[in-house]
């Protein structure tokens, strides 16, 4: 109970006088339009809106390594090579258990 009691009594005091309204907080984390782009357990958002997957696919085998014949979802659902990605769409190549990179030599 002492220890309570000191932590009480070295609390800055306020500065907005009693019964003012409290302030509103601000967003701590800035959200930027993007794609979310998901291989395995990496997770990144990128400024991929208005690519196809065709235009994506050869940066993400780039910087992740992804597989060529790897399958892509947009939103859980299969896409086409054509689908064209809209801000907050989220891109998944599917990375599957145990394999380690690109299938390449």
């Amino acid at each position: 109970m002492e220890k309570l009691r000191k932590l009480q009594t070295y609390q800055q005091p306020s500065e907005e006088p009693p019964g003012a309204p409290a302030a509103v907080a601000e967003p701590s984390e800035v959200v930027t339009p993007g794609i979310d782009v998901i291989y395995g357990a990496s997770v990144q958002r990128m400024p991929l809106t208005g690519q196809t997957i065709a235009q994506v696919r050869p940066l993400m085998e780039a910087i992740y390594r992804v597989d060529p014949q790897s399958p892509v979802l947009v939103n859980g659902r299969p896409v086409r090579a054509d689908y064209l990605l809209t801000a907050g769409d989220v891109l998944e190549f599917v990375h599957h258990a145990g394999e380690k990179g690109s299938a390449r030599k």
